[in-house]
């Protein structure tokens, strides 16, 4: 047992600061003894981290019950889930005043707001953390004002609506990290953050925000990072507030895209590999397309992302994820339009491929042909290579 373990160290008390309790095969710690718990701690006294398994909410509260608060080890953070015998069980938290942070595990108490006149603060806990099915729920903005030094606010819930809880967060944060461990939020909730004056640091996940999303960060005079899920945003929008914000990064994981197989042809005009375009199919089945909008409609297309990446650049904004990504596989993706169009020009003895393709706007991928000077029937294929794309694209001449 742990307990017995501690008895035969009779100087890890002096050493120990940091203690993280779980049990091998993922069962609950059996339950101790109020003793056990009281010589447990009265030995750990450099404690200042506590990490509880998920299963380990027992352990806490014999704790909490076996020594008076003068005793309580100076804990500086904790991570544990919740008591199941509180009726506002974030309130059993405030015992450890001395906490600088705390994350809190599996959080699936619903009880709402409550009153906190009257009840005991935690002065200098700065960060919070609160993960599970009701990490949205409006007790967490009760807990926060009992926080008057928080700053950093990470929410994780399973299928989230945080608009409600957003409205009566305190106004002083400056990072909040919204996230989603489910399949997709249940609301959109960029409409309350023009409420954080201070904010620094924002984190959205998959389907929390809108197009109009930059909008809403105008007023955000301080915020340098911001981190996004999947979504649309516009980009035009973006640019403006690239001017207005100091966002010295940028994280975007807006779309994905995979380039799948490639058209394969020789100098000769013949096709190998796996895959010959016929008259159907514009491209092999296995790209995954990014979801830009169509070229010329909507706020979030392909030449707007691509103009709003180097715009950040020039400003010496960094930027990351999968947009990065996504805006290669849609340059490779109009190239292997485009490279297929000359194909079946070659093989058809016809320029209708180009012309049909041509009217698409295919971010100049196509070849510039002079189609008055060239005679279709005597048309010969020539590949140019495309050395930073480590690609090539096809042109036809006589």
């Amino acid at each position: 047992m742990l307990i017995d373990s501690i008895k035969s160290s009779p100087n890890l008390g002096e050493l120990v600061s940091d203690l993280i309790l779980y049990t091998a095969t993922g069962d609950k710690v059996p339950t101790f003894e109020t003793v056990e718990i009281d010589q447990f701690f009265s030995r750990l006294v450099r404690l200042e981290w506590l990490d509880l398994d998920d299963d380990a909410y027992g352990f806490l509260d014999p704790l909490l019950a076996s020594m008076s608060p003068p005793k309580l080890p100076c804990l500086r953070h904790i991570s544990s889930p919740i008591s199941p015998d509180f009726e506002h069980p974030l309130l059993e938290f405030t015992a450890f005043p001395t906490l600088r942070s705390l994350t809190v595990i599996d959080y699936n108490s619903g009880d709402g707001a409550y009153d906190t006149a009257g009840l005991p603060h935690l002065p200098l806990l700065t960060h919070l953390t609160v993960t599970g099915l009701y990490a949205d729920d409006l007790s967490i903005a009760s807990f926060c004002n009992l926080c008057p030094s928080l700053t950093h606010l990470t929410l994780e819930c399973d299928s989230p609506s945080y608009s409600d809880l957003l409205e009566l967060l305190p106004v002083n944060l400056s990072r909040l990290d919204l996230e989603c461990l489910g399949l997709e939020a249940d609301d959109l909730c960029e409409r309350h953050l023009s409420r954080f004056t201070h904010l620094q640091h924002l984190v959205l996940d998959d389907g929390m925000f809108t197009i109009a999303l930059p909008s809403h960060l105008l007023g955000l005079r301080a915020l340098a990072t911001v981190e996004l899920g999947a979504g649309r945003i516009s980009t035009s929008e973006m640019s403006e507030l690239f001017n207005k914000v100091p966002i010295n990064r940028l994280k975007l994981d807006l779309t994905r895209g995979e380039i799948g197989y490639r058209l394969e042809v020789d100098e000769n005009g013949s096709v190998g590999g796996r895959w010959v375009p016929g008259e159907g199919r514009m491209i092999a089945g296995d790209w995954v397309i990014p979801e830009f909008d169509l070229h010329g409609d909507g706020a979030f297309t392909f030449e707007g992302a691509r103009e709003m990446l180097r715009e950040a650049e020039e400003m010496g904004i960094e930027v990351e994820g999968s947009i990065i990504r996504a805006i290669e596989v849609m340059n490779a993706y109009y190239l292997e339009i485009a490279n297929i169009a000359i194909y079946r020009c070659f093989r058809d003895k016809t320029f209708d491929h180009y012309l049909d393709v041509h009217t698409q706007n295919l971010a100049n991928r196509l070849p510039p042909l002079a189609l008055d000077s060239l005679d279709p029937s005597r048309l010969k294929i020539r590949k140019i290579q495309l050395e930073e794309e480590g690609w090539f694209a096809l042109t036809v001449e006589n």
